[in-house]
């Protein structure tokens, strides 16, 4: 999860450096957002935003509620600033939207996207990759997407409001 997050980063920054550059050189903003390599990168950052705004705030949170615990019952009282910070963390995944929304927003965009420039994307990094271990996990997640996909849309839902916990890291 941490490295899909830096690679959105990554992915957020090419979006950008390119929007910018385009500009620079006198394009309008209308033709910068019709280019086809920032339209690209615009899609990639739109499937990977939520994977990180998802491991940001749930690790956040995750991490004051362990801050908390070494309080006992008298971290959440007021004389205690990690009250206020587990206030803060726990706002942060509502801001943010909750997780379950970013779940969702997640796996529309894998599964709609693995056709597309996301899947591109995936396999060109995979296919850097040497390690074998790296080139079997990608076939099990197509073959997850692809059972995925076979679902209707009322089994989908009861499947990840049953199973989106699985996909907090466990620290």
């Amino acid at each position: 999860m941490r490295c899909l997050t830096l690679e959105g980063s990554r992915v957020m920054d090419r979006y950008y450096w390119r929007t910018f550059r385009l500009e620079k050189q006198g394009a309008t903003e209308k033709e910068a957002k019709n280019d086809t390599v920032v339209r690209y990168w615009e899609k990639i950052a739109n499937i990977l935003t939520p994977i990180s705004k998802f491991y940001c705030s749930e690790t956040c949170l995750k991490v004051v509620n362990d801050a908390l615990q070494i309080h006992g019952g008298s971290g959440y009282t007021e004389d205690y600033d990690i009250s206020r910070i587990y206030r803060d963390a726990r706002i942060t995944t509502i801001y943010d939207g909750t997780s379950q929304i970013q779940i969702n927003a997640c796996i529309g965009g894998i599964t709609s996207g693995l056709t597309h420039s996301f899947g591109e994307y995936i396999s060109e990094l995979v296919n850097q990759s040497n390690f074998s271990l790296t080139h079997k996990l990608f076939r099990e997640f197509q073959e997850l997407v692809f059972l995925y996909k076979s679902f209707s849309k009322k089994k989908i839902r009861i499947c990840t409001q049953k199973k989106s916990f699985l996909l907090v890291p466990d620290f």
